[in-house]
């Protein structure tokens, strides 16, 4: 189920919810802030659970980073912001998966096998076999080029993204186990607190500064996303336990929606 979410469904919600991008330099900006929210909050992760063991310490890295965008955050907003606030947040998502479609989990693997040493090609080859981060630079190439998808084969690809959240939140379910220990609610605990605390504490700054109100609403927005779809998949590929990446990740949905929702109000 993972590798057809993987493979398919996410990589097509990507592309039916892109909607081609105006480059400029805060539109990267945008992407180094992706890439930069995601590294915090990984370090933050390890911080949390220096005292833990590695595999512990690997999944409160990958839990802690990593926002669900594409899936979650783009489809939310399509409805109530203008394609210019959706193309800072889709340039927010590329920086994003750089991180949590491969980057976060190959630094996270350092922290298991203690024999290996950080590598920039682990982390390069890692997200080149990540068909949605593959994806996204396509993306970026056809926008460049001024080449438009045609309507027929777009028709195709957002009917199987459509099928990516129902797969998603029925592979959390299939994991999510009733019964926790101490340990795991205290792992969780802290995995929403620091996201949220750190989402809060983001968008008060960005509020404060005198940037495009677009990309000052899209920035404000996009750090309330959920823990990114992907977790769960990346704490079993490490063999963590990924009871806690699915609890924390269903714990996150309800969250993020009444946050959106607040948001909306106030910024749409």
């Amino acid at each position: 189920l993972s590798r057809i979410i993987v493979t398919f469904t996410l990589p097509c919600a990507l592309i039916a919810g892109f909607g081609g991008i105006t480059f400029s330099l805060l539109t990267f900006v945008t992407l180094l802030l992706g890439f930069l929210c995601n590294a915090f909050l990984l370090t933050v992760g390890k911080f949390l659970a220096r005292k833990q063991t590695p595999l512990e310490k690997a999944n409160a890295m990958i839990c802690t980073s990593g926002y669900n965008i594409g899936a979650f955050a783009v489809p939310f907003c399509q409805s109530f912001f203008s394609p210019e606030i959706l193309s800072y947040i889709i340039m927010f998502d590329i920086g994003n998966c750089i991180m949590c479609l491969g980057g976060s989990s190959a630094i996270a693997r350092f922290e298991i096998d203690e024999n290996s040493h950080f590598s920039v090609m682990a982390i390069v080859r890692k997200l080149a076999r990540s068909v949605s981060f593959d994806v996204y630079m396509f993306l970026i190439l056809i926008s460049l080029l001024n080449v438009k998808i045609p309507d027929s084969l777009m028709m195709i690809i957002s009917m199987i993204g459509n099928a990516n959240v129902f797969l998603i939140m029925f592979m959390i379910g299939m994991q999510i186990e009733l019964s926790f220990s101490l340990r795991s609610i205290s792992s969780i605990s802290k995995i929403i607190f620091v996201r949220y605390g750190f989402a809060l504490l983001f968008a008060a700054v960005i509020q404060m500064l005198p940037i495009d109100i677009a990309c000052k609403t899209a920035l404000t927005v996009v750090v309330f996303a959920p823990l990114s779809s992907v977790t769960t998949i990346f704490s079993q590929e490490l063999g963590c336990d990924t009871s806690v990446a699915a609890l924390a990740g269903s714990l996150s949905m309800p969250i993020s929606v009444c946050a959106f929702v607040v948001l909306l109000i106030f910024l749409a």
